[in-house]
């Protein structure tokens, strides 16, 4: 078996090609489209099925560099919650503590199913709340924090390994999954926005209006952009 090393600037060049990749797809497949399904997910399932069919037919082994990983999990967890409000927790009544009382008992439901199956297929349980809340809740960042105590206080030297395909798993499955049961729910409830002139606090470029709200929008546009909430406008 022979093996291809990149180095992180191939490695980022590569997942920026995957990305770009689901997006086409996205753009252009209308069950994509209705369903919701992320541009990451749809192109990540394609490049995973690529990177495993050249090892099964040809091993060949493609093996990433993640130096860089660490320092864009910081940055992500360190400004993903600057634009969270209480005011709007509050505003989320009984639907959020009906929300967060249902997440609370999947967060078990996780954990025991884990380490059920773990202790089914005679591996070390601790492996049970790899697959379970820390990476299907916490997703790659908590896994790549705790992996390093599963390896060193339990003796499992692939945690890592395990925690990343986990929560690898459980992200792919929830982008195919979720966008079909929210689609689902909307027609079956007739589900409609309350307002849709209400004004979002959100950047835009100055002088636009009705701009579509994603992150291309945020990355991809250098213009200057302004600062709209409610009546008063602020630029940036």
């Amino acid at each position: 078996m022979s093996s291809y090393q990149l180095d992180p600037r191939q490695t980022i060049i590569v997942a920026i090609l995957v990305l770009y990749l689901g997006k086409y797809l996205t753009a252009r497949i209308k069950f994509l489209q209705d369903f919701n399904i992320p541009g990451a997910v749809s192109g990540g399932v394609i490049a995973s099925l690529v990177f495993g069919l050249s090892f099964v037919l040809f091993k060949l082994q493609i093996n990433f560099d993640l130096q860089g990983r660490d320092a864009f999990l910081i940055i992500f967890f360190s400004t993903i919650g600057l634009s969270s409000r209480i005011k709007t927790l509050f505003e989320g009544g009984k639907p959020l503590l009906i929300l967060l009382a249902g997440a609370l008992f999947y967060l078990f439901i996780q954990n025991l199913t884990g380490v059920s199956v773990a202790a089914l297929l005679g591996l070390k349980l601790p492996i049970g709340l790899l697959s379970g809340t820390i990476s299907l809740t916490g997703g790659h960042g908590t896994v790549v924090a705790w992996s390093s105590i599963f390896k060193d206080g339990h003796g499992i030297t692939n945690a890592s390994e395990i925690g990343v395909a986990s929560a690898t798993f459980g992200l792919v499955m929830g982008g195919i999954i979720g966008g079909p049961v929210a689609k689902f729910l909307i027609i079956k409830h007739r589900l409609q926005a309350k307002d849709y002139d209400e004004n979002l606090t959100v950047g835009i470029k100055h002088g636009q209006h009705h701009v579509q709200i994603d992150y291309d929008t945020m990355l991809l546009v250098p213009n200057k952009f302004v600062f709209i909430e409610k009546e008063s406008t602020a630029t940036i």
